[in-house]
């Protein structure tokens, strides 16, 4: 099976499990809610790239720059997480 970008990044920041262990985690955790993990987490993302790259406010209308510029955010911070995770640190 193969996964969305997004929710590797999620698994890999939320745990050090598989995709399917993650989800059956999720599952558990909010009974019925198919997903609700990922879609909570992702949204509070969003939440913290917006402030970043428009600290003015929300746009209306999200660009395909936009979606793509998440997620090079989104890489860099999983990329740094794991770096602190790999030398010890909680992140």
């Amino acid at each position: 099976m193969s996964y969305q970008s997004r929710y590797l990044a999620y698994c890999t920041l939320t745990g050090d499990k598989t995709p399917e262990e993650i989800m059956e985690r999720d599952e558990k955790q909010w009974p019925g809610g198919r997903m609700t993990g990922f879609i909570l987490w992702v949204n509070e993302r969003w939440g913290k790239w917006y402030e970043i790259a428009y600290p003015e406010g929300k746009p209306e209308v999200l660009t395909c720059k936009d979606h793509e510029n998440f997620d090079k955010w989104l890489r860099k911070r999983v990329e740094e997480v794991f770096d602190a995770k790999k030398k010890g640190a909680e992140v």
